[in-house]
């Protein structure tokens, strides 16, 4: 028998595999041989296909929100960084999948502190080159890129293609030391210091989630 399909037939691809079945026992054993022949690698590659789908798409509708900062003293922080320059708008219209499909393809590029080149990077150098290739100018450092884009609200849906900002990462006098680019599905692009660039959970993260900042949209 190809599957059992006792159970109630429920969804699309029991059906399909419950009548081929019904089919297969309603002919005499020849005929049965024959499809069983030619069917069975089409059933194999039904099944394959609503397993790979099954799995790779538990967390494909996955929202992520803004999260609301607690933190009074953080939230202080932010509320001076507005107050110095926020909301820049970019100079050109561009694709989001474009920019990620040029960061995805850099997976695996060393860390370098300063690095601006497929050779190495470090993750202002990553924002900052992958849009560039986009025609979208933006700063080098983190901090000054944080400025461009409309910072979300506590709540709001962050999107494909959202810059992501975080802090205290390093020391340094900044309010913001690190810098990635959103992917969906609670995952980022980013480089990391001792990884290179590569891709990591956003808010199930202890690390990640606990030196989260906060996200920027960008907007001409």
């Amino acid at each position: 028998m190809l599957l059992n399909c006792a159970q109630p037939v429920n969804n699309e691809l029991c059906v399909r595999v419950y009548c081929l079945n019904q089919m297969e026992s309603n002919r005499t054993k020849p005929a049965a041989k024959k499809i069983s022949k030619f069917m069975l690698p089409y059933l194999f590659g039904i099944l394959i296909v609503a397993q790979v789908a099954a799995s790779g798409g538990n967390n494909s509708n996955y929202a992520v929100h803004h999260p609301i900062i607690t933190d009074h003293t953080l939230e202080a922080k932010i509320a001076a960084f507005e107050k110095t320059g926020v909301n820049k708008k970019i100079n050109i219209d561009y694709d989001v999948e474009e920019v990620i499909e040029y960061a995805t393809s850099l997976i695996g590029t060393p860390h370098v502190m300063g690095g601006y080149s497929p050779a190495g990077l470090d993750c202002s150098g990553l924002v900052k080159l992958v849009h560039e290739k986009s025609k979208v100018e933006l700063p080098r450092s983190s901090h000054d890129q944080a400025r461009y884009g409309t910072i979300l609200s506590s709540g709001e849906e962050l999107k494909r293609g959202d810059l992501v900002f975080f802090h205290s990462t390093y020391k340094k006098s900044h309010l913001v030391t690190h810098s990635g680019i959103y992917l969906g599905d609670n995952k980022f692009i980013h480089t990391s210091a001792s990884r290179g660039v590569i891709i990591s959970t956003l808010f199930d993260d202890n690390y990640y989630e606990k030196h989260y900042l906060f996200a920027t949209r960008l907007e001409r």
